[in-house]
């Protein structure tokens, strides 16, 4: 701010951003950005200096992955590609080692617009996805273990979900199509049919 003048500027490797390729800020300042979704990068702001790490078992598909990157508040990277049903734990301060490797079942719509499938709670031990083919709805898993914690089944299937500032949970089903507002353990607070094209859920 002020003379507007920068006090680092490094080019960034490749094209940014691509495709909404989400980037976090780290608690020291540095940047990562997931990449291709993939591979997350780490991006110094001290000396320009910049480390792509591969996710093992993330690599490219011929569908959109639709791989999400969020931090959650201990400083750990959490990533989900639910087009192959996994997701990851990184320590970002580590070389973006994985602590945690986790898998559940595809949701019926992995792929596909509203591109928001995958949601991590406010205190990052669990995390929201659309329910599969046999149960639809949003189901909750431990970002500990990928055990099943909660889930609002209606038997109806849903395309996207987002967290709110409150920690509640937003829910899209495509018949209607219908928004469902659900709380953090995915008990029904409110719902209701819209006469809208939905093109994302943010």
């Amino acid at each position: 701010m002020g003379s507007g003048t920068p006090r680092l500027a490094v080019d960034a490797a490749g094209p940014w951003p691509v495709n909404d390729e989400p980037i976090v800020v780290l608690a020291g300042g540095d940047i990562c950005r997931l990449v291709g979704g993939d591979a997350i990068q780490v991006i110094s702001t001290h000396d320009g200096s910049v480390a792509t790490f591969p996710i093992p078992g993330f690599e490219a598909t011929a569908k959109p992955m639709f791989t999400t990157m969020e931090l959650r508040a201990d400083g750990l990277i959490f990533c989900s590609a639910p087009s192959i049903g996994r997701a990851i734990i990184a320590d970002p301060q580590a070389s973006c080692r994985i602590v945690t490797d986790l898998s559940y079942p595809v949701p019926q719509y992995a792929s596909g617009a509203p591109a928001s499938k995958v949601a991590l709670s406010v205190s990052g031990d669990r995390f929201f996805v659309p329910g599969d083919a046999s149960r639809g709805g949003v189901v909750a898993y431990a970002t500990s273990d990928g055990n099943q914690v909660d889930a609002f089944t209606t038997g109806r299937p849903f395309s996207a979900i987002a967290l709110l500032a409150s920690g509640n949970v937003l829910g899209l089903a495509l018949d209607a199509p219908r928004l469902s507002l659900l709380t953090s353990d995915l008990q029904l607070l409110a719902e209701t049919d819209i006469d809208l094209q939905v093109a994302a859920v943010i």
